[in-house]
């Protein structure tokens, strides 16, 4: 079964849109909404990524990692 509009609203009231305000949005925002929506969750998977892959590193590399994502 493929993407559907009750797929899209449920992404939409997912990311925090009220139901009663995605009823009124314009097709043109709806779109915009969902590729915002792509994109954080492309980010997302971009840190769960990271996350994993920092599983694996020994304690020194992984204190260095963590440091590094402190942004100072």
């Amino acid at each position: 079964m493929g993407w559907g509009w009750a797929d899209t609203i449920q992404s939409l009231i997912g990311a925090g849109h009220a139901l009663s305000d995605v009823r009124e949005y314009t097709l043109g925002q709806v779109k915009a909404y969902m590729r915002a929506i792509a994109r954080a969750e492309a980010r997302h998977e971009q840190r769960l990524a990271s996350a994993a892959r920092s599983a694996w590193m020994d304690g020194k590399d992984f204190k260095k990692y963590v440091e590094s994502l402190d942004g100072e």
